[in-house]
């Protein structure tokens, strides 16, 4: 359940229910938008008013078509990069970017071991490359819109 707090008056405004287990959340100002990953791999796309009001909007599943992964894995994190592209890290060992536009993956980055761990990838400070740990204890790095990655020990 994705709860919406009214933390001055310290109670909840609002409660729109999941289909399965919330385990990540991001809100983005510059679009009024709220994005909820769930256990299974599911990403849930809401858009705020300003009267505290959550619409659903669009869903987007991030899992693989085929193999033993291809029934989704917990999302792990959701960050937004701007207006037009957000970024979705899954216990698959992958992280996606994103369109807002269409909800349609832009990239795909790989080479990470992310399985158990609730590990996040994250943009760098200029938004040029994609950053996540791994369960080996490794950080990679890859080009925003390449999928060569670099390991650093």
């Amino acid at each position: 359940m994705v709860r919406v707090w009214n933390i001055p008056q310290d109670r909840v405004e609002a409660c729109y229910q999941t289909p399965d287990l919330v385990t990540a959340l991001s809100c983005s100002a510059e679009t009024h938008l709220v994005i909820a990953g769930l256990r299974q791999g599911l990403c849930i796309v809401y858009e705020a008013s300003v009267d505290v009001k959550l619409k659903f909007l669009s869903q987007v599943y991030c899992k693989n078509r085929k193999g033993r992964k291809a029934k989704g894995r917990k999302v792990t994190g959701v960050e937004f990069m701007d207006e037009t592209q957000f970024l979705v890290t899954t216990n698959d060992s992958r992280a996606r970017l994103m369109n807002l536009q269409d909800f349609s993956m832009v990239q795909k980055y790989k080479g990470c071991k992310n399985e158990q761990a609730p590990i996040k990838a994250t943009f760098s400070h200029n938004f040029s490359h994609v950053i996540c740990g791994s369960d080996t204890g490794s950080v990679y790095l890859w080009n925003l819109h390449s999928s060569r990655v670099s390991r650093l020990e």
